[in-house]
């Protein structure tokens, strides 16, 4: 049986310290350099009581997204944060042992080009059919009668052209632009 699931690892930094990440598509692993192991054991996941005695510590990730180097391909890649709800507005829990951050992510973009901003982003994923579902880019026949297919078992499926595959654009405001985003359905890889 063949596993679809991609590891990402590589490198990115956290609150001025760096790290290595292995990233399995849901949760990212931060796992300090050697010499800064006991930093992260004791100043971010323990408390000190007294001298020499500690109490757990749960780290809030502060951020809303990270962004590192990708291993794989040499290219940038931003981990979308996953946020919190109300009980903890100022981000997730960190879950440490062993000396690696745990958090989860909700979504991640792996840089095509290195720039400074994103101008293309594609989805490739079956979370996108909900959003626009792929049903919009074909149409199927079961041939000329039902009693024909029902001998034969053929179905012909018919792609729809590029403008009809394509959703209308919708309009932001994101940091006093316009910015607009529309979804389409392709062949190949963009």
């Amino acid at each position: 049986m063949k596993d679809d699931r991609m590891i990402y690892t590589g490198q990115l930094t956290y609150k001025d310290m760096d790290f290595t990440f292995v990233f399995d598509g849901k949760e990212l692993r931060l796992i300090p350099f050697k010499d800064k192991r006991d930093e992260i054991n004791e100043n971010w996941l323990r408390t000190p009581l007294v001298n020499g005695a500690y109490t757990l510590n749960t780290p809030v990730m502060e951020e809303d997204y990270l962004y590192g180097i990708c291993n794989e391909t040499n290219q940038k890649i931003i981990f979308l944060i996953r946020r919190s709800d109300y009980l903890t507005p100022h981000g997730n829990h960190l879950l440490g042992g062993n000396y690696v951050l745990v958090t989860n992510v909700i979504a991640y973009i792996l840089c095509k080009y290195d720039r400074k901003s994103i101008d293309r982003i594609s989805f490739l994923c079956p979370e996108i059919d909900a959003i626009y579902p792929l049903q919009n880019s074909f149409t199927f026949s079961l041939g000329a009668d039902f009693e024909e297919f029902n001998k034969t078992g053929i179905v012909s499926i018919t792609t729809k052209d590029f403008d009809s595959t394509t959703s209308e654009p919708q309009k932001f405001i994101v940091d006093n632009r316009t910015v607009s985003v529309y979804f389409s359905v392709c062949v190949g890889s963009i």
